[in-house]
């Protein structure tokens, strides 16, 4: 009853973080925080065996699985989160702009940055673990996100989330984390604190800018500690 409970609960997170549906009759986000870095760890999983395909075409092919496998999810949110922070608008008017579904120039740019730093870390990367992590750890960071700032909205996809938030969400995320270590003592320092540094830069920053948080922030904030941990791969890996 429990391992079934627990199923149910990763197959919801399986669910909302990629296009992949298992008797998928209705979204609960009950408890389903909890398997956010396991999934994550499965996309980097794919990403990884992806570039095995071909070794010529190996980053393009991650580029496109990593896109592909997720739909896009996060990266929505990055355009619309940095279309409103650089829009030189009120708190107010910066929440509208991450609702509209159009994209503008900072969200565009943001996008291309982010595709093309993914892209040559994908080049460069050539530890299982050093691309399979940071789509774990990024998915982690949603959790902490949601457990330490506020949601700024009444409705919303990202509610149901807060709503079940709980400090046991954590448990398979600081699991995960103890791979690290496989990949030698400095790399297991160096990516968790770079991890903790892009964290708590973001955090704050969102509560600077608009007090709190919505689903395209954590979107964002995801989209940008995956890109950055990447990158940070290729520079102690």
């Amino acid at each position: 009853m429990i391992f079934k409970d627990y199923f149910e609960k990763f197959i919801n997170a399986l669910s909302f973080l990629t296009i992949i549906r298992i008797n998928q009759k209705s979204f609960d986000a009950s408890g389903s925080l909890l398997f956010y870095p396991l999934v994550g760890l499965l996309i980097g999983l794919l990403v990884y065996l992806a570039g095995l395909i071909n070794q010529s075409l190996a980053p393009l092919f991650m580029l496109l699985t990593s896109v592909i496998i997720t739909g896009g999810l996060h990266l929505d949110g990055l355009a619309d989160t940095f279309d409103a922070y650089f829009s030189h608008k009120d708190k107010d008017k910066m929440l509208v702009i991450m609702k509209d579904s159009r994209i503008g120039v900072m969200g565009a740019l943001a996008l291309i940055l982010v595709m093309l730093s993914k892209f040559v870390a994908f080049a460069n990367l050539n530890k299982p673990l050093t691309i399979i992590l940071p789509f774990a750890y990024s998915r982690g960071s949603m959790i902490f996100l949601i457990d330490s700032l506020p949601y700024l909205r009444e409705k919303g996809t990202a509610k149901a989330f807060f709503d079940n938030s709980n400090t046991n969400n954590k448990v398979l995320f600081y699991l995960i984390s103890i791979l690290s270590i496989f990949c030698g003592i400095k790399f297991f320092i160096l990516f968790n604190l770079a991890f903790i540094i892009t964290f708590v830069l973001l955090r704050n920053y969102h509560l600077k800018k608009v007090g709190g948080i919505t689903g395209d922030i954590i979107g964002a904030t995801c989209e940008i500690i995956e890109t950055a941990l990447l990158v940070i791969g290729v520079l102690i890996g």
